[in-house]
């Protein structure tokens, strides 16, 4: 487990960097790709339980950047901090160089929702600098033909999260309702492949670690 230092607490502080790393510890490949990582406790702890990935972790904001490299430091993990834009990442990283790629993006759309006045946490919570379609349209660049996106948002945004993974040439697999107190407060993980053949033609159990047809 990560220690939320007091800079990662204002990023929101949830849940969702332990279940992302959780998922993606028993996904195929090795090379992983996290987008707005934070203070990338998903990355660290991912790194943790599969000691053989590589993980790139891109986050825009230097002051987490910096954070996320002593925490990286302190755990020793392969894990590398590349501060970009998401919205500009081809330059900095190789296109579908990624065995997967997951993220957990802002919930919230900017100007629809009063910001936080902390500047780090607005960020973090509203779409400032990449809403979801530019999330899953950088995931679907970066991973392999074949790889595997995987994200967590909120439940009620389910159909809206769906459709964009699909526009942007995603195919849909699987859907993992994450209790957290029921109704709009639950989660959902996506898992979504490209280039797969139609919607739900592989699940990949995250339970006991194969894949089935």
């Amino acid at each position: 487990m990560v220690e939320l230092t007091e800079i990662c607490r204002r990023t929101g502080g949830g849940p969702e960097p332990g279940m992302l790393a959780a998922l993606m510890a028993g996904m195929p490949g090795r090379r992983y790709l996290e987008l707005g990582a934070g203070c990338a406790q998903a990355s660290i702890t991912l790194a943790h339980l599969n000691t053989e990935c590589e993980i790139d972790a891109v986050e825009r904001q230097a002051v987490l950047v910096e954070e996320a490299q002593k925490l990286i430091d302190h755990h020793q993990v392969a894990v590398q901090m590349v501060r970009a834009d998401l919205r500009q990442l081809t330059p900095v990283l190789a296109r579908q160089a990624y065995d997967g790629v997951f993220f957990n993006p802002p919930y919230f759309e900017a100007g629809k929702h009063r910001p936080p006045q902390d500047p780090i946490r607005a960020a973090a919570r509203l779409t400032l600098h990449g809403d979801l379609h530019d999330f899953c349209l950088c995931a679907c660049e970066m991973v392999k033909c074949g790889g595997w996106v995987v994200m967590i948002h909120r439940m009620e945004q389910v159909e809206v999260c769906a459709k964009v993974l699909a526009d942007v040439g995603l195919t849909l697999h699987r859907q993992i309702v994450l209790g957290t107190g029921g109704g709009k407060q639950s989660l959902v993980v996506l898992m979504a492949q490209k280039g797969g053949v139609g919607p739900w033609c592989r699940v990949y159990d995250m339970t006991i670690g194969a894949s089935k047809r």
